[in-house]
């Protein structure tokens, strides 16, 4: 496993390069990640609050399911589960069907 970013931008150019990404891939990842570690902290407040009946963080895991999600085709499938909301906002599933699904209401959209 390597860095290829960071907050401050690109860490190491040639190892950019060998995996085949761009600066947009790059980016449309990191700000994945960051969207999902925003959203956690949020999700993980709201269950200590006690308004939420389920919730279970994916804190530190937002790379590796981000990323192995970016890498799927168009027609190729997740299945989530409860600690994969970056793997399901890196295919487009929405933050109102994500918040559904941990209110335990049920949605058609999250199967789109």
């Amino acid at each position: 496993m390597f860095q290829i970013l960071s907050p401050e931008g690109i860490v190491d150019k040639e190892k950019l390069i060998e995996t085949g990404l761009k600066w947009s891939d790059c980016l449309a990842i990191y700000k994945t990640m960051v969207f999902t570690r925003v959203f956690e902290e949020r999700m993980t407040a709201e269950a200590r609050w006690d308004h939420m009946p389920l919730y279970v963080s994916p804190r530190g895991e937002e790379g590796a399911e981000i990323g192995s999600a970016y890498a799927l085709g168009e027609n190729d499938w997740i299945f989530f589960y409860a600690r994969y909301h970056g793997a399901a906002f890196m295919k487009g599933v929405s933050v109102n069907s994500m918040l559904k699904y941990f209110y335990g209401i049920p949605d058609l959209e999250i199967t789109k």
